[in-house]
């Protein structure tokens, strides 16, 4: 289920992406640019007619040993980007919205003909076999240098083509059907030239705000002029919002000579521009990766960096002002940067103002039915944990009540405690404890308020975590998050399949978060997470996860331990069927739509399995595959779009108890509710 996540490796390794930790990280080497030579060859090819010379068309580097990231996309839509994406045992490339996060990041390694994947470059884009067969899915396997591993890139035609398909380079690769559409499979097929089989390669990473992630930082109009500005600008997958990161340096790609500029003098309020680099201090920025997510000038303190990169008054739009400003801990300064690192280099960490977890606040609450915002002024100074106090209001539409009385624990909603040890976690009795803990800012970040029902409150329970949410709120976990599978109740690791392990977190529950360690109950809202995947095919495959605070309805649920359990019972006792390449076992995938169907037709709404063990949870090893959540099958809509159906009003929820309807976009990778947890 989901998509694939990045490996998250320690300092002096490949990624950016690092585990968190309580002190703040040193500034990050982010980006390495290479030369950009081509492996040389006098070797000539068929291509479906047209020769190709290899020497100008190969996918291979120069001989020096560094390596260039790329992003591969359709040359008719630069919005949409191959994309890597697991679930059901099996991992597969489709096209997805451009998203800058690390399953779509790609390396060309010098001399190889090998596309590796960012995340980890023992994986390589694979076409099933050799001979390949048009039609073929492609994948990412183990880099072993077989035939079907080896690719070239035809300038002229904008073709990606496998170098030694049969005897004449035959096959590209190809957007099944010519689709250029969300869940496209890319697969190989004999080569046309036509639209579905053009891919436009552009180096370099996207940086974006970690509160409006549709947003990139761009350079205005492309020109590298002096004192050009660089703003904020809808995402669009042109060259103008690539950018290199590297030696401290933020460099657009279309010209590594300039550099992002912060003003001389170093004061903050100073709009960004583009400047010939010169290596002064206004030019040297750094990367805080594992707590706030800030891009800080590193020499703009006596002592330690004082100033970061600023949405000037955190509006979210198109030609918005970045600025410096003071570090604040303020979420107009998040920002999402992921991208390789060559090694690690030394910098002072960023001072930031007061504490925001410990801080005493007017409160604010939802925003009146004017629209006016988010977050508005409600005088109620005993209230002291708002995230955003003394931060820019965030900019939302009201929430919208949903219909019926709300959701009551014991009844219509699970429960946020169990008995028995809390494994160093915190447990709230009542309303003021968690509303003087920093959980008290995290609980209202999820959920839009410190909850006043619903106790004793347990974090412990919550099995997905936000980390840019509890560097927010000031929390700290009981115990460093672990890389690998966790075998212990109560430690927090960093991957669960194929969600985002950047910027979550999850916490080992060996009940699976079930308070009473059995099915999730009928005729209830569970809370939920849900990546767009095309294999879930027309129902919707979630895990349930307490701590998302995006809830579905179980209604009447049939529960079983495995995939097979339910093909036997719903298809009167047909065996489990699985497509040639599957990592894991038991999927039963080719029985989906006939299980989904029976189920239907027997009055379910929801399936649920709790002994499935396709989870991987081991950021070095994805063969390395558990049971670490209960799956939940939602019959109600395509698990192929991120929503489970159109943007907008969704039969989801959201809030504390299921309280507000969820208003959901396909354009994120993760099933959302506007105003809430990361969209709040």
């Amino acid at each position: 289920m989901g998509r694939v996540c990045a490996s998250q490796r320690p300092l002096g390794c490949l990624w950016l992406a690092l585990v968190a930790s309580v002190r703040l990280s040193a500034g990050q080497d982010l980006f390495v640019e290479d030369d950009q030579r081509l492996l040389p060859s006098e070797r000539v090819k068929e291509l479906g007619g047209l020769k190709v010379n290899v020497a100008k068309s190969s996918l291979g580097g120069g001989p020096n040993r560094d390596q260039k990231i790329f992003t591969i996309s359709p040359s008719s839509n630069p919005k949409l980007c191959l994309d890597y994406a697991t679930g059901h045992g099996g991992s597969r490339l489709q096209l997805w919205e451009c998203s800058g996060n690390e399953n779509q990041l790609f390396y060309f390694n010098p001399g190889s003909y090998d596309i590796t994947w960012g995340g980890d470059s023992t994986l390589c884009i694979d076409a099933g076999s050799n001979p390949a067969k048009a039609g073929s899915w492609l994948a990412m396997f183990p880099c072993k240098g077989y035939p079907q591993q080896k690719w070239g890139y035809d300038s002229n035609t904008e073709s990606i083509y496998l170098y030694d398909s049969v005897t004449d380079a035959s096959l590209c690769m190809d957007m099944q059907g010519g689709n250029i559409a969300l869940g496209t499979p890319v697969q190989v097929w004999g080569c046309n030239h036509l639209a579905g089989q053009k891919w436009n390669l552009l180096h370099g990473i996207t940086i974006r705000p970690e509160a409006g992630q549709e947003f990139c930082l761009d350079l205005y109009g492309g020109s590298t002029t002096n004192g050009n500005k660089v703003q904020l600008w809808r995402c669009n997958g042109l060259a103008n919002q690539k950018w290199i990161f590297d030696d401290y340096r933020i460099r657009p790609i279309n010209d590594p000579n300039k550099c992002v500029d912060g003003g001389a003098g170093l004061q903050g309020g100073f709009g960004l521009i583009i400047w010939d680099c010169n290596g002064a201090k206004q030019q040297i920025f750094g990367y805080d990766s594992s707590n706030m997510r800030t891009i800080y000038l590193t020499q703009s303190g006596a002592a330690d960096a004082s100033l970061c990169l600023d949405v000037a008054g955190g509006t979210m739009s198109e030609g918005a002002v970045i600025q410096t400003w003071s570090c604040n801990q303020c979420w107009n300064q998040q920002w999402k940067v992921i991208g390789p690192q060559s090694h690690s280099m030394q910098a002072s960490a960023p001072t930031y103002e007061d504490g925001i977890a410990v801080r005493r606040f007017q409160n604010f609450t939802r925003a009146p039915s004017d629209g006016t915002g988010f977050l508005a002024q409600k005088t109620d100074a005993s209230i002291q944990n708002p995230p955003d106090g003394g931060c820019p209001p965030r900019q939302h539409n009201p929430p919208v009540p949903a219909p019926g009385p709300l959701a009551k624990p014991g009844w219509g909603v699970e429960g946020h405690c169990e008995t028995g040890s809390n494994y160093g976690f915190p447990v709230f009795y009542k309303y003021s404890d968690l509303n003087g803990s920093p959980w008290g800012a995290y609980y209202h970040m999820i959920y839009g308020e410190v909850p006043t029902t619903g106790y004793p409150i347990c974090p412990y329970m919550l099995f997905l975590l936000y980390k840019p949410l509890l560097s927010l709120a000031g929390v700290q976990l009981p115990q460093a998050i672990s890389t690998k599978c966790p075998t212990n109740a109560g430690t927090p690791f960093a991957k669960m399949s194929g969600f985002p392990a950047t910027d979550w977190t999850w916490i080992y529950n060996p009940l699976l978060g079930r308070p009473q360690g059995d099915y999730v109950p009928k005729d209830t809202w569970i809370e939920v997470m849900h990546t767009a995947f095309s294999m879930d095919g027309s129902a919707t495959w979630f895990y349930y996860t307490p701590g998302s605070g995006i809830y579905t309805w179980t209604g009447t649920t049939f529960a079983y331990n495995d995939h097979p359990d339910a093909v036997k019972d719903l298809l009167n006792g047909a065996a489990c069927s699985d497509p040639p390449g599957q990592i894991g076992n038991n999927e039963c995938q080719n029985n989906f739509e006939d299980m989904y169907k029976a189920a239907i037709k027997k009055g379910a709404n929801t399936i649920q399995f709790k002994k499935h063990s396709d989870m991987q949870c081991d950021l070095n090893n994805n063969n390395d595959q558990r049971n670490m959540a209960i799956e939940v099958v939602d019959l109600g809509g395509p698990g192929m779009t991120t929503c489970s159906g159109e943007s907008g009003k969704t039969r989801f929820r959201a809030g504390w108890q299921a309280k507000y309807v969820c208003v959901c976009d396909n354009g994120q990778d993760s099933i959302n509710c506007e105003g809430f947890a990361m969209n709040r």
